[in-house]
């Protein structure tokens, strides 16, 4: 049974080119794990920014086909949207994979280190940013774990950086 982050190695993520999804695999991946994860974005041949991206941070990116699950995935992660009739959730059911939501997972990362969330209706990113800086000058080492499609560049300089620190800043989720 999965309970906190150290219980696995291999996560792959289904629906991984989600703004929710590609943030939680980015802060996997950047703190050791081996990260992989398909979508029904990714096809063989066809230019995909968020895909591009994944890569560039060391995830194996897949077609929703189910080529990418393997022996070696200890871990599936859905979101809601994805359905139990997807075929790569089937596969994971048959061979024994513990299928989590995204929501659990999201729930063991806030539980690993202090945490500061940000949520309301406006001004998270803004407020995320503003929080990790006065935290970073006051010397607490925080990370900062966010995602936001206005904030891409600054999101990824400091993703760079989110495993170094003892206190998380934020989690921000834009659609």
């Amino acid at each position: 049974m999965i309970t906190k982050i150290s219980d696995f190695k291999n996560p792959f993520f289904i629906g991984v080119a989600g703004a929710g999804m590609s943030a939680i695999a980015q802060y996997l991946q950047g703190i050791g794990k081996n990260v992989s994860g398909s979508d029904r974005y990714f096809r063989e041949g066809e230019y995909n920014k968020t895909k591009t991206q994944l890569e560039a941070e060391g995830i194996q990116c897949f077609p929703q086909d189910g080529s990418g699950i393997t022996a070696e995935t200890d871990l599936i992660v859905v979101s809601t949207a994805i359905e139990d009739t997807v075929f790569e959730v089937q596969k994971a059911k048959e061979l024994n994979i513990p299928i989590i939501k995204r929501s659990a997972l999201l729930a063991m990362i806030a539980e690993s280190k202090k945490t500061i969330a940000v949520a309301g209706t406006s001004g998270k990113s803004t407020t995320s940013a503003m929080l990790f800086q006065i935290l970073e000058d006051a010397g607490l080492e925080p990370e900062h774990y966010f995602w936001s499609r206005a904030h891409e560049d600054y999101q990824r300089r400091k993703n760079r950086q989110c495993c170094r620190g003892t206190r998380r800043v934020a989690y921000h989720r834009s659609r």
